[in-house]
């Protein structure tokens, strides 16, 4: 198997790594690659944008928790555990493909 090395777009010191490649999508695989909150938020501060993303954390965690609420038994036990990782699946697959990009 040949390694196929890959730049960051705009960059020319930066190799990626891929790491998506290798391992089975999950939350802590998407925390580790996800960009730092904070240089984000710097970025775009330094470039004057708007922060689109102000609040959303709040209202994605209070919508999540509703749908939680209506659509997923609250007995302990694996069919819980299937419906909450049904969830979760396409969008930690989604999260990943967009780190990707």
């Amino acid at each position: 198997m040949t390694m196929r090395i890959e730049l960051l777009p705009g960059l020319t010191n930066v190799i990626r790594f891929p790491v998506e490649r290798r391992a089975r999508p999950t939350l802590d695989l998407l925390r580790e690659i996800a960009p730092d909150p904070r240089e984000v938020g710097c970025a775009i501060e330094a470039f004057g944008l708007d922060d689109p993303t102000l609040g959303l954390r709040d209202a994605v965690d209070a919508n999540t928790a509703e749908h939680i609420l209506n659509q997923v038994s609250d007995e302990p036990g694996e069919a819980r555990l299937l419906a909450l990782d049904a969830l979760l699946t396409p969008v930690l697959a989604y999260a990943v493909t967009a780190c990707r990009e």
